[in-house]
């Protein structure tokens, strides 16, 4: 699905960007103010806008809520996926054993009536249309269903391992799946429909993310050494690897983490690693992926993952999973050029949003803890 701000607030002006555009009005002024029938000038007026915004956004920067602990969903587990479900109002999470736990507030989690997903299957990236949760699975079908009943296997042709899950949610329930193989198959009306091969190419290593990040324009990455992370701008049909232009940045990326797109400002950012430092490696592209340049690192080295969330508005959370180190959140207020630490957490695994809350996945390595964090409430 389209990944959309989890935060639910307008959006917030962009105005004089180009700072040679404001001019501070003089302190003498700005103790009186304008006088009657005063026209202000228009660098004025644009540097109280521009301020405004600015003020605007770290203010939601700033009071996105606490961390705090919920009930655990049940017990120590390797989680694979956490998703929110926009119109069943519901999280679900699975575990590596295909075993789903249930909230409705993502701090109280339950069995639904069905507790485990087709063949036992690890529920790999978890998506949503209008109507199901979709589950990839290992036999390189889907599973899904609602949560109030059983959970059903759509057959997709796949073959084994499907990983990789996105939908067109909310224009159309079109689904698009990627396996270990590389191979990608497509619904255009998602569970039900009929699947089909993509004219390719096939992804040279296995991807483990996909998502409809605007219109006719898809994403999907894996976390191996290249890096890899695939393109389509014709709905699915056909791929490029983009890979090659981020490893060519200066210090540039070796391994993708993870992608986030903020709908707001059009800004696209991809986290990633390079072995020489270890640093968490930030390239970004404000034209969907036409162009890149890089950003300044998070500064944590000896890392093992990263997970990004768009917040909106140039409010971005990072999850960083530190090796040895713990782990921790990252925010930055101003897209992505710089970086605070807000929070500690031994060993991040990812992270979920729904329209006002951030969860997040702890763990160390793959043996994640038994609780999860809530960003809001």
């Amino acid at each position: 699905m389209p990944m959309l701000p989890y935060l639910n607030v307008p959006r917030l002006p962009e105005w004089a960007i180009n700072l040679g555009t404001t001019l501070e009005p003089p302190a003498a002024l700005r103790a009186t103010g304008w006088s009657v029938n005063k026209k202000p000038p228009a660098r004025n007026m644009n540097w109280i806008h521009n301020v405004t915004a600015a003020y605007l956004r770290q203010l939601l920067g700033l009071s996105v809520g606490q961390w705090g602990n919920n009930v655990s969903p049940g017990g120590a587990s390797i989680y694979t996926s956490l998703h929110w479900h926009q119109e069943l109002k519901a999280w679900a999470i699975s575990t590596y054993s295909g075993t789903v736990y249930m909230s409705l507030d993502g701090r109280n989690w339950y069995n639904p009536p069905d507790t485990t997903l087709p063949s036992a299957s690890a529920g790999w990236q978890c998506a949503h249309d209008s109507r199901y949760f979709l589950w990839g699975l290992i036999t390189g079908d889907l599973g899904y269903g609602d949560g109030t009943g059983t959970w059903l296997t759509e057959t997709t042709g796949l073959g084994s391992n499907c990983i990789a899950v996105g939908t067109k949610y909310p224009a159309s329930d079109k689904t698009i799946i990627a396996g270990f193989s590389g191979n990608v198959r497509i619904s255009d009306t998602g569970v039900g429909g009929t699947w089909y091969a993509a004219t390719g190419p096939a992804f040279a290593s296995p991807c483990e993310r996909m998502n409809n990040i605007t219109e006719d324009v898809w994403l999907c990455h894996s976390y191996a050494v290249g890096p890899y992370l695939y393109r389509s701008v014709d709905d699915g049909d056909t791929w490029t690897d983009l890979g090659p232009v981020l490893l060519a940045l200066p210090s540039g990326i070796q391994y993708v983490r993870s992608y986030a797109f903020d709908q707001f400002t059009g800004r696209l950012i991809v986290s990633g690693y390079n072995a020489a430092s270890g640093e968490v490696r930030l390239a970004y592209s404000d034209d969907l992926g036409d162009s890149w340049d890089m950003l300044d690192p998070i500064p944590v080295t000896s890392h093992t993952a990263s997970d990004l969330w768009a917040c909106g508005n140039g409010v971005w959370i990072a999850a960083v999973q530190r090796s040895g180190q713990g782990g921790g959140i990252w925010r930055s207020i101003n897209n992505g050029e710089t970086w605070d630490f807000i929070h500690d957490n031994t060993g991040v695994r990812g992270l979920g949003g729904s329209s006002n809350k951030l969860i997040l996945v702890p763990g160390s390595g793959t043996n994640l803890q038994s609780t999860l964090n809530v960003l809001g409430s």
